[in-house]
């Protein structure tokens, strides 16, 4: 079982890298890594590590990016136990990011990992009621879907447009008539 600090520093660094925020990314991950001890604060130091690299790779330090990364990876060669499964997904992101600093810089050379536990388990069941008749709606929401899309699916009761709009496992549902009225 995971201590509150790691699963805090870990949701508000991801929440910063994610955005492209690296500094404050890195920061949230020592500071995490100050509270924790063991497998956690290797976990912690690695994503601190990365957040440095891709910083480095910002201003064409590359050498500095590629050794920052490999410190990473052997950081979270040394985890094992209930921190592996964090572990294991970001080791995977960090072979994509030392890969990526053979590449010019793009956003997406360095992204978090799309972790397979948190992707699975998103599936979302939204019950809402349609805007234009009423009726109630049950909208699935595949785990591809769930953390950043719009798309438009018909009312089963009155195949009229449904606005579906979805941002970090929110759901939202308007008219999809173009009205604007939700």
């Amino acid at each position: 079982m995971a201590s509150e600090a790691f699963e805090h520093a870990l949701v508000q660094g991801r929440a910063h890298f994610q955005r492209g925020d690296w500094r404050s990314a890195r920061e949230a991950w020592e500071e995490g890594g100050r509270r924790t001890s063991g497998n956690e604060r290797r976990v912690l130091e690695a994503l601190s590590l990365w957040g440095a690299a891709v910083e480095a790779h910002l201003q064409a330090h590359g050498d500095a990016a590629e050794r920052l990364l490999l410190s990473a990876i052997e950081r979270l060669n040394l985890v094992r136990g209930d921190a592996w499964g964090h572990a294991e997904v970001v080791h995977d992101a960090l072979l994509v990011s030392l890969e990526a600093l053979r590449q010019p810089w793009t956003p997406q050379s360095h992204r978090w990992p799309d972790d397979p536990v948190e992707v699975a388990s998103v599936e979302l069941e939204h019950r809402d009621r349609c805007p234009f008749c009423g009726e109630p709606v049950l909208l699935v929401v595949a785990p591809e879907e769930a953390w950043a899309s719009r798309y438009v699916e018909d009312c089963p009761a009155c195949c009229r447009p449904l606005d579906v709009s979805v941002r970090e496992g929110r759901v939202t549902l308007g008219r999809g008539d173009g009205s604007g009225a939700d």
